[in-house]
């Protein structure tokens, strides 16, 4: 855990770990560079060294919050990717506002919006293609 904390975020990090199975304790990286890092920090203020200073139980609650932030994302995205493909699945005469849920009101929204826009820049390079000048906008 402290490897992929130390390569995703970019920090210093030393871990030391003790066993009653194990004489000597597990530290990461190596040795000597769990004594480099704890000298460097020694050299800091008392102050410095308290906001450096993160449990294990703080890493992790940060990378869960991180984590259900992205599962939100994506969440909303495959929401509006399902609305878009069953905005196309659907004839427009068979479309009746029965079938809009009011909780995906504004999902709806943003899909026939984006759905519009690719309809506008479709008429646009058309009519660019065949050299006529209508008002499309």
């Amino acid at each position: 855990m402290a490897q992929e904390l130390s390569a995703s975020h970019g920090v210093e990090i030393v871990s030391v770990f003790y066993s009653d199975y194990h004489k000597k304790p597990l530290v990461y990286p190596n040795h000597a560079a769990a004594i480099k890092t704890f000298e460097n920090f020694r050299k800091l203020s008392m102050q410095e060294q308290f906001k450096t200073m993160v449990t294990q139980l703080e890493v992790i609650q940060q990378l869960k919050t991180e984590k259900l932030e992205e599962l939100q994302k994506l969440r909303e995205k495959n929401k509006r990717m399902e609305l878009t493909i069953k905005l196309h699945k659907m004839k427009i005469e068979d479309f009746s506002i029965d079938m809009i849920n009011l909780e995906d009101l504004n999902d709806w929204i943003y899909v026939m919006r984006e759905y519009l826009k690719e309809i506008k820049e479709t008429m646009k390079a058309r009519v660019n293609k065949e050299g006529s000048i209508s008002n499309i906008s």
